[in-house]
This record gives C-alpha cells, sequence and structure tokens, in this order.
C-alpha cells in the first residue's frame, strides 16, 4: 500500500481565522499562514515511492494550472526543468523529484517559485527556518522506501534540493539494483533446475539403451501412434487422421478405472462436436496407458505388439498444472516422454511442443530451429520450462535412438473451431468470456494476437507429418499466418458479436473479480486460473505480451499450403460461431452490469415481512373484506329482526371477529414461523460468506 503525502504539522506552526486562504483560491504569496486547507493543498502533486516495490511510481503530475494558481508573479512559469525533460512519467527520475522537492518547499516557506530555481542554493540560505525545515522532513520521509529512516539533522545534512535528490536516488538505484539481482537468482535458479533434468534424462535414455544394427526399412503403409487424443487439440489430430487418412492408428489414452480406453475417446469426440461413430472404426485401437510405468503401462504381450507394428509416434501428452514448478512436471511429463523416446528408437517421433517454450525470447520472431537451453526465454513456469527441456532432451539423443526422422512442432495459441466454434472451456478465453458475460467487465491489456483455430492447426499438423521431411530433424511452426491483431480490436469484434460489457485496466479488473467471487458471484477455481495467467502480465513489466515473441512461419508455409487457408481473427463469422457455441453450451451467460450488482446484493439481504406502516395489496384486503362482511351482517340482521341498531351491530361485530380472527392468527403465526426459518437460513448463508472472505482475504491483498 502506498504511503499517504499528508504529515502532521508541528504545533509551532499556527493559523489565523482572519487569514483562511481556500486551497483553490490562493491568490498570493508570500504565505505565512497556513490553515488546514493550505495543508492540504501541500499534498495535491505527489511524489510515491512504493513500499513495496521501489521500481513503481505513482507521480501526480504539478501542472501550470496547479502552479499559476499558487505562485504570486510566476503565474506562467512552471517549475525549474520542466516536464518536457521527461517524456516518460511512469519511471521515476531526478527531475520529477526536483520538481516535487522545489514546489513543495516553496508552499512550506510561502515564497515564489523562482526563489527556488537554483537547486544548488542551501534552503536555509533562501529563507527556510527551523519550524519549516521539520514539515518539509516529513514531507520526504513520506516519499522514501520502506525501511529508509531519517534524522531530525536530515536537512541539516542536506541542505539543497540536488543533495536531497542524490540521497533519494542512491537510494532508488541501490533497491533496484538489488530487485535485479534477486531476478537474476531466480534466473540462475531456474537455469540449474532446467540442466539437471535434461541431464538427468539423457543420461537415463543413454544408459538405458544399447544400440543395434539399423534393419533396413521396408516399404509399408504408414501407421500412425497417437498419444493422450483426449486433449483439445489433440482430439483434433486424432479426427483429421481418422477421416483423411487410410493409416492404422494406435492411440493411448490414460487409464481410466471406470471407462474403457474407447469410451474415453467417445466422450472427447462428444465435446468437442465430432463424429463419435469414428472410434469405432476398424483402423483404430485404443489402449489404456500410462507413459512414466514400465511397458509404457501395457502389457508386455500389447507393448511388442505395436513395437513391432507401428512406424510413426505422434507425442503431445502434457498434463497441464497451471502455476505448478518443473519438478511437478518431471514424475509424469518428461519420465513418461524419455521412456517414449526408448520405445521410438528407429522410428519416426514428432514432438508437439508450445510457444510457451520461447515467449520471452529476444527475437521478434522465433526461427525455425534448435532453441538454445535458456530458462529465461521460457514463460519461466512448470510448463514451458518442460517443453524447452523435452525439446532439448530430444535433440541431444535423436542420433544414440537412431531414429529414422524427428519433428519438433511448436504450436502458438489455439482458438475456437472455425465451423462449430468449439472452444476448449478449461482455455483461458473462454473462462474470461464465461466471466466478462456475467461481470459486464472485460480487461483491457498490450497484446498481439496470431491465435489459430484448431481444426486448421491440427489438419496442418497432419499434412506435415504426413509428407516426406526435407530433413531428419526438423523444426516446424504452428499459428496464424495472417496479420496480428491487439487484444483491443479482439474487443472490438466481440462487441460487433453481440456481447455486451465495459473495459477496465487488468490491475483493476483482477480486483474487481475477487470482490465477486467474495460475494460467491463466480467459481474460485475458475478465477484462481486466470489470476494465475494474467498475475505477471500486471505486475511484471518484463512480461510485455505486445512485445512478446511471435512464430516464424517461413519454412513451415513452403511445406504446406494448409495454413494459407487459416481464417484471419478479425473473421466476423469465427468470432461469432465461438459466441453462440459459448451461449449454448451455457458457458457464456450474457446478464446485464446492474442487474448482476443487484443479483449480487440480494444474495446478502435478509428476507423478513413488510413493516408496519409499510401495508400491501394483501393487507388492504385483510382490512376491507371483514368491513364489507360487518356491513352486510348488520343490514341482514336490521331486515330481519328489526332490532335496535346497537344489538344489531353488537351481533354482527361478534359473527365478523369469530370469521377472520382465528384465521388472522394462524397466518400470522405462520408467517412469523416461516420469517424465523428464512432469518436461520440466511444466517448461516452470512456465516458461511464470511467463512469464505476470510479465505479470501490474503488473495485479495495480494492482487490489490
Amino acid at each position: 500500500m502506498k504511503k499517504g503525502m499528508d504529515g502532521d504539522v508541528p504545533d509551532q506552526i499556527q493559523t489565523q481565522p482572519q487569514n483562511t486562504i481556500l486551497s483553490n483560491e490562493i491568490v498570493g504569496l508570500p504565505i505565512r499562514q497556513l490553515n488546514e486547507a493550505a495543508q492540504e493543498q501541500l499534498s495535491s502533486p505527489t511524489i510515491v515511492l512504493a513500499k513495496h516495490d521501489t521500481t513503481s511510481v505513482d507521480i501526480t503530475e504539478v501542472t501550470t494550472e496547479a502552479l499559476s494558481s499558487n505562485v504570486k508573479d510566476d503565474s506562467s512559469k512552471t517549475p525549474n526543468k520542466c516536464e518536457q525533460e521527461s517524456n516518460n512519467k511512469s519511471v521515476l527520475n531526478g527531475v520529477d523529484i526536483r520538481n516535487y522537492l522545489q514546489y513543495t518547499a516553496a508552499m512550506i516557506m510561502g515564497v515564489p517559485l523562482k526563489n527556488l530555481e537554483d537547486h544548488s542554493l542551501s534552503l536555509f540560505e533562501a529563507g527556510m527556518n527551523e519550524s519549516e525545515s521539520l514539515i518539509f522532513m516529513k514531507k520526504i520521509d513520506n516519499i522514501l522506501p520502506a525501511g529508509v529512516e531519517i534524522t531530525t539533522s536530515f536537512i541539516s545534512d542536506h541542505p539543497s534540493i540536488d543533495s536531497i535528490v542524490k540521497f533519494i536516488m542512491d537510494i532508488v538505484d541501490e533497491n533496484k539494483h538489488s530487485d535485479e539481482n534477486n531476478k537474476e537468482i531466480q534466473i540462475e535458479q531456474l537455469q540449474h533446475s532446467l540442466e539437471d533434468i535434461v541431464d538427468k534424462y539423457t543420461l537415463y535414455i543413454r544408459d538405458s539403451y544399447t544400440q543395434s544394427a539399423i534393419v533396413a526399412p521396408q516399404k509399408i503403409t504408414k501407421k500412425v501412434f497417437l498419444l493422450t487424443a483426449t486433449g483439445f487439440l489433440g482430439t483434433h489430430i486424432l479426427y483429421t487422421l481418422l477421416t483423411l487418412t487410410s493409416c492404422k492408428i494406435y492411440c493411448l489414452v490414460k487409464k481410466k478405472k471406470i471407462r474403457t480406453p474407447k469410451a474415453s475417446l467417445k466422450r472427447a469426440f462428444l465435446r468437442n462436436n465430432l463424429d463419435t461413430s469414428l472410434i469405432d472404426s476398424d483402423k483404430l485401437i485404443a489402449l489404456g496407458a500410462n507413459l512414466s510405468e514400465p511397458y509404457l503401462g501395457l502389457s508386455e504381450n500389447q507393448y511388442e505388439i505395436i513395437l513391432n507394428d507401428i512406424t510413426t509416434i505422434i507425442h503431445g501428452a502434457t498434463c497441464a498444472k497451471p502455476g505448478m514448478p518443473l519438478t511437478a512436471y518431471e514424475s509424469s511429463t518428461i519420465l513418461g516422454t524419455a521412456n517414449l523416446l526408448l520405445f521410438s528408437a528407429q522410428k519416426e517421433f514428432h514432438f508437439i511442443s508450445s510457444i510457451d517454450a520461447c515467449v520471452n525470447s529476444s527475437w521478434e520472431n522465433v526461427p525455425e530451429g534448435i532453441l538454445p537451453l535458456k530458462a529465461s526465454i521460457t514463460t519461466c513456469d512448470g510448463f514451458g520450462l518442460s517443453k524447452l527441456a523435452i525439446e532439448t532432451i530430444i535433440t541431444n539423443t535423436f542420433d544414440y535412438l537412431q531414429l529414422e526422422q524427428v519433428s519438433i512442432v511448436r504450436v502458438g495459441q489455439i482458438t475456437s473451431h472455425t465451423e462449430t466454434g468449439v472452444w476448449d472451456p478449461n482455455d483461458w478465453v473462454p473462462m474470461l468470456l464465461g466471466i466478462a458475460g456475467l461481470s459486464g467487465r472485460m480487461p483491457t491489456f498490450d497484446a498481439n494476437l496470431d491465435w489459430i483455430p484448431v481444426d486448421v492447426a491440427a489438419k496442418a499438423i497432419v499434412d506435415l507429418l504426413s509428407s516426406n521431411a526435407t530433413s531428419r530433424i526438423q523444426v516446424l511452426h504452428i499459428s496464424n499466418p495472417n496479420q496480428t491483431i491487439t487484444w483491443e480490436q479482439y474487443l472490438d469484434k466481440l462487441e460487433e458479436s453481440g456481447m455486451k460489457f465495459s473495459r477496465q485496466e487488468l490491475p483493476k479488473w483482477l480486483g474487481n473479480l475477487w470482490i465477486d467471487v467474495e460475494e460467491n458471484s463466480y467459481d474460485e477455481n475458475v478465477c484462481s486460473l486466470l489470476t494465475g495467467h494474467f498475475n505477471r502480465m500486471a505486475f511484471n513489466p518484463d512480461n510485455d505480451q505486445k512485445n512478446r515473441a511471435l512464430l516464424d512461419l517461413t519454412n513451415t508455409k513452403s511445406l504446406t499450403s494448409v495454413l494459407l487457408a487459416c481464417p484471419s481473427l478479425n473473421n466476423e463469422s469465427l468470432i461469432k460461431s465461438n459466441i453462440d457455441w459459448l451461449k449454448s453450451t451455457g458457458h457464456l451467460s450474457e446478464i446485464g452490469l446492474d442487474q448482476q450488482k443487484s443479483l449480487t446484493k440480494s444474495k446478502l439481504k435478509l428476507k423478513r415481512p413488510a413493516e408496519n406502516g409499510d401495508p400491501g395489496f394483501l393487507e388492504w384486503i385483510y382490512v376491507t373484506v371483514p368491513l364489507m362482511v360487518l356491513f352486510f351482517i348488520i343490514d341482514l340482521l336490521w331486515n330481519i329482526f328489526s332490532r335496535s341498531f346497537m344489538e344489531i351491530t353488537v351481533v354482527a361485530g361478534w359473527i365478523v371477529t369469530v370469521m377472520f380472527v382465528n384465521d388472522n392468527a394462524d397466518d400470522q403465526t405462520r408467517l412469523l414461523r416461516d420469517s424465523s426459518s428464512n432469518a436461520r437460513i440466511d444466517r448461516r448463508r452470512l456465516e458461511n460468506n464470511d467463512r469464505k472472505k476470510r479465505v479470501n482475504r490474503r488473495r485479495i491483498k495480494r492482487i490489490v
């Protein structure tokens, strides 16, 4: 949290009511008596060195108008070394601090700004007294980073503005250097972990495989061995193989106790609006497997059969674990890939990698080649590091394993199907669209988008891997070949397609997101995934997605014509089909912003009966009906008995009382009982909400 600029005024400074000057009506100098409003004015041009991060600075610009309203005979002058010398106000520099100190000192001393234009001049020589130096010192203390203390002799030790600026900038540079060192240490630790993993499994493969004479390949029909096809891209690759090729296909599916392998594949096809009857094809053999186990989790007999039968392996199995370190991917993903490489000796091996392995590299367009083993070029999380580690393990061992052909296929961000609009609901974009539909809010940030539709990506991969390779090892890139669009342009297209939302800066949007989670508006797990995805973008200036590397497609486009038919992200039908699918499946339910707020508030509102003095329609009926019955009975008895009016009225009143009072008493008892029950339910709901708030409080503080 940023510390405010307002300091306490020492008792020595007393204000005089007759000299009261409104903060927006200061018309003359010198000013010797400062009232409370004038003291508040001192905090207008604010420079705050964030207590938790000295590289983050919030500077309220000192405009010419603000200065002209506070300085006599200097109404047209800005502070010395005006703001034109500093084009970037978001970065702290000596000019900003000098302007702030000059302005603040002039306000405290009650002198024109021009009297302090010489920043090398001692403030005491310029007329600052001891009391004013104490006020000035408090202002300086408020902008210093946490842990930096100054003594009462600070102004005496640093009497000029230049000396004070040097003191502050030395601290900022020291802390910045410390932060850079910490970041370098973290990257170095990631680098060591990455190298250790690569060395470990490179040696594991070399120790586990004994080279043998290469048998001359026979002319046989190519067979394809596809792994974990139940993922979004993997399912579409399997669909493409089944529909566009005549190859025999083995598909390894993660073992399930309650479902057969083909049942799992049908479930995946059904989720993605694909023809499930293809799973019953004779050319598809589905097997339950676990790549980390001996024999890939198969029986020894099954292992030997497919080992002698298949010729080509397409491997894209990755269990995504958002936010987890590299070690979380070792036992499953990396060990499983090493085992599969041993199985693939003297065969074709194609690995589906990701742009996450190189997205933070210094290249504007990542070349279609082998990547250096540098942790800093990845997303620095377990997923990106594991992809780079596997790429390196493959290049280290493909020759030793006598692999016939090797392909590394790096894939960019996948988007929805061009025709059906199907998109992986667990991807961050569909989750974001779902929340935007409910909240009426969408975050804004800088990013260039080169997303590719899943069906185009799958067809391009199958086309590339089915053709004859030009070299024994090749690196291919899959992303949208059309001109990129910005995130803002994508939001424009969403609005044109019918979505309604307001736009908010990303940090503010994240804060509001978790406030809504407190009120049970959204699923906490979904919000955690989105927060993990956006955290680096919002709070780490080094991760600017607009400047992140894109994939170079020069060689890949020359090898397949599929990418040339890829639609642009500006394609309205592509976006509309995706929105229609999200709505039809319940992943996007649009509720107006005002309506959502009222729904959220109503969750915490206790239900109670109407209060006295606020009669409803039913209450008027309870009053008028008995009166009507009363007068009817009076008229009836009068005509029958012709007795005195008083007697008739008493008898009629007794009859009406017997008819209505008991019913009303029963209704009131039932109403009170229902109200009491509702109150207990609401109390329990509020208690549960309080517990959830306490659980989420630490997360909200971290984001805000």
